[in-house]
């Protein structure tokens, strides 16, 4: 009798225990050294290959959602957005099934909206518009359950303020430049050392006309990266800000359909 009893309390104690472990998954990139694109396929493809008879687990899910996220953005510089496309819908695949077994995990989440962003820059208009409302959508619920967006210090105001300066105006999308730098400036006020948040604030700035304030954001970036050569996204930081600079000292109005706002636009993606 007290061996069933000790089976049965172990029985619910491991439960409990796998309930805690799944909640606490972080679906994170600390794994990311920041290679090149050719590093990032050899990645993506040794894991492919090493779950093709395996059962795959929630950790395999996340790698392969946020290879194929980075891997994605490479080929949106290049201005392949058929391949950044198809690359981006395999991520969205295996993140789609990590969330079927923890559907409020935030970190999966974050990946989810990440690959999405990509389906807007490469699509249809419809497509486009669909894409655009479903992002919107994950991350106003994600801001309800954080309102102060502590997660990746900022993410949720970040992400949504960028979706106001990538998105097409009305009535096409809910593209509003003025909105995201509202956004942006709140995830500053809360996280102040995240440079991120200056980089994007810089081209929500450019967007509006408002080269003076632009740079002076870009040069906050610029200083940054100067006294912090092991930050993790230097060099991804380091391109977006001079081809960003490089806009801004230009002569005439900032046009979305320049090569060097697209360039922008794509690194901005990284983050």
């Amino acid at each position: 009798m007290k061996i069933k009893k000790l089976f049965f309390y172990l029985t619910i104690l491991s439960f409990f225990s796998a309930i805690e472990l799944r909640a606490s998954f972080q679906c994170n990139d600390d794994f990311i050294v920041m290679p090149e694109k050719n590093t990032f396929q050899k990645q993506l493809d040794t894991i492919l290959n090493k779950i093709k008879n395996k059962p795959v687990t929630i950790s395999d899910d996340c790698k392969i959602g946020i290879l194929t996220t980075y891997l994605a953005q490479f080929y949106l510089i290049d201005r392949n957005f058929s391949k950044a496309l198809s690359i981006s819908r395999i991520g969205l695949k295996y993140i789609n099934m990590a969330l079927k077994s923890d559907p409020n995990n935030e970190s999966l989440l974050y990946w989810k909206i990440m690959l999405l962003t990509i389906t807007p820059i490469t699509s249809g208009p419809l497509k486009a518009i669909n894409t655009i409302k479903e992002i919107k959508l994950l991350i106003e619920q994600q801001l309800k359950a954080d309102p102060e967006s502590k997660f990746r210090d900022g993410a949720w105001l970040r992400v949504y303020g960028r979706l106001y300066l990538l998105a097409p105006p009305f009535p096409l999308g809910y593209g509003d430049p003025y909105k995201g730098i509202n956004y942006i400036k709140r995830s500053i006020k809360l996280y102040p050392n995240n440079i991120i948040n200056n980089f994007l604030l810089a081209i929500g700035y450019a967007l509006t006309g408002d080269k003076i304030k632009a740079r002076e954001e870009a040069k906050k970036v610029s200083y940054f990266l100067s006294v912090n050569n092991k930050y993790k996204y230097h060099s991804f930081l380091k391109k977006a800000n001079e081809n960003l600079l490089m806009l801004l000292n230009s002569k005439g109005k900032i046009i979305r359909n320049k090569t060097i706002v697209q360039k922008v636009i794509s690194y901005m993606l990284f983050f």
